[in-house]
């Protein structure tokens, strides 16, 4: 039997070396090629450098938003005049919101100037307790907030003009202890309220009432208000003036003196651009024939059919109208505190 032939040196030495190059073994250094965990790194610093760029935006966004937003409420918010035919007095009522807070600013003056002498002595003496209340309201009439503001009552005043009536100790006497009651009882009526202050005229006369403060209008109810209103327990000017001269003794000449008055103006008239003008409530509004009613028993037929969308939603949201119509009764309306006119005939 022929031995099995032995490997030469050479032999196992190439066995040996190709068995020890089979081997993992560290290869030549990577020069110019990232690692592996580099480029993860990378990617990762990317992302979070643009998520922090788009919440610098957003953070920037809502700072402008809101700044631009506080300027817009800082405003002053001119809501225009508020009338009562009630009691023949008007107001202009301007608010701003500053500090979280609404502030007002309010005057209350005649509707006609003609009236100012009784204005002055109602509201500069006042015979008893009043006030007025100012109600902001949305652009559907609904009410958002509002304050009642008073008017000073002295009682001493009242006692003093009532005084001249009294007779006898007993009735001095009870004079003085309703006196005492009734200054407590203003002195109660005027603790956390706003007071109207009067604004006099040149001749000393009180010619306007003034009053500011705070409305407590959330600042959701100053971004809605539109227009306004009052409420008063005032009364009415003219009235004591129209219950005097109606004295059955001098009727006829009193009613001579008118009809000769009613022509004198009557000629003047013409000569103005407008002959009738005032505020009131729109009541209703008849779709079919398109005649708005305003107040207790003034009508306005619209001219314009597109006028009547606008003055269907004035008599659904009972709205305060102005009109001004002219010697042929063509009137100009529009609602308090808001731009849009319409047109109309007035008693059509």
């Amino acid at each position: 039997m022929a031995e099995p032939e032995q490997p030469s040196q050479s032999t196992l030495n190439q066995e040996w070396t190709q068995s020890y190059l089979g081997q993992s073994q560290p290869g030549p250094p990577n020069y110019g090629r990232p690692a592996p965990g580099k480029k993860k790194g990378s990617t990762l610093n990317m992302l979070l450098m643009v998520i922090f760029v788009a919440l610098c935006g957003a953070f920037g966004y809502i700072l402008y938003t809101n700044q631009k937003q506080t300027a817009s409420r800082n405003a002053m918010n001119d809501l225009g005049q508020g009338v009562s035919t009630a009691s023949g007095i008007r107001g202009h009522l301007v608010t701003r919101f500053e500090q979280g807070k609404t502030k007002y600013m309010l005057k209350i003056e005649p509707i006609d100037p003609r009236q100012a002498d009784e204005f002055a002595s109602v509201v500069g003496n006042p015979a008893k307790p009043m006030s007025i209340t100012a109600r902001v309201l949305d652009s559907s009439g609904f009410a958002l907030c509002g304050k009642e503001i008073l008017l000073p009552f002295d009682p001493a005043k009242v006692a003093a003009a009532n005084a001249t009536q009294a007779r006898g100790r007993k009735a001095d006497a009870a004079l003085t202890g309703n006196l005492t009651q009734l200054q407590a009882q203003e002195h109660a009526r005027e603790q956390g309220h706003d007071m109207f202050r009067d604004v006099y005229g040149d001749d000393g006369k009180v010619v306007a009432l003034w009053a500011e403060g705070t409305l407590p209008c959330s600042p959701d109810q100053y971004a809605r208000s539109d227009y306004w209103d009052l409420v008063t327990d005032l009364p009415l000017l003219g009235a004591q003036d129209q219950a005097a001269n109606h004295s059955p003794s001098d009727s006829k000449p009193r009613a001579e003196t008118e009809r000769r008055r009613a022509r004198f103006h009557t000629a003047k008239k013409g000569a103005s651009t407008f002959y009738v003008e005032g505020d009131d409530h729109a009541t209703a509004f008849e779709s079919a024939r398109g005649v708005l009613w305003v107040g207790p028993g003034r009508r306005f037929a619209i001219v314009r059919k597109s006028d009547q969308t606008t003055a269907a939603a004035w008599a659904e949201d009972d709205s305060l109208i102005h009109y001004k119509c002219d010697q042929h009764a063509s009137c100009a309306l529009s609602r308090a505190g808001s731009g849009p006119v319409v047109l109309a005939r007035m008693n059509e």
